[in-house]
């Protein structure tokens, strides 16, 4: 596989998991890897994303801080 996009001279601020270009080639093999084992590829992404139903302080506490990543409280 292969995408083609434009570059940019400065850097956006974009969601990873948005929809956007940024995030086409995941797609691509979300949807092969869904296609080989004969799945949804909505399962797919959401055994990939990790959360297993749980909400943002459960991610916070038991995946972000465990990692050192930034804890982003709304």
């Amino acid at each position: 596989m292969h995408e083609i996009h434009s570059y940019w001279s400065k850097a956006h601020e974009s969601c990873w998991k948005d929809g956007a270009a940024n995030c086409t080639f995941v797609n691509l093999i979300i949807n092969k890897v869904a296609a080989y084992l004969n799945m949804d590829p909505v399962k797919v992404q959401l055994l990939n994303d990790g959360a297993d139903g749980h909400d943002m302080a459960w991610l916070n506490e038991h995946v972000k801080k465990p990692y050192g990543m930034p804890l982003r409280i709304a």
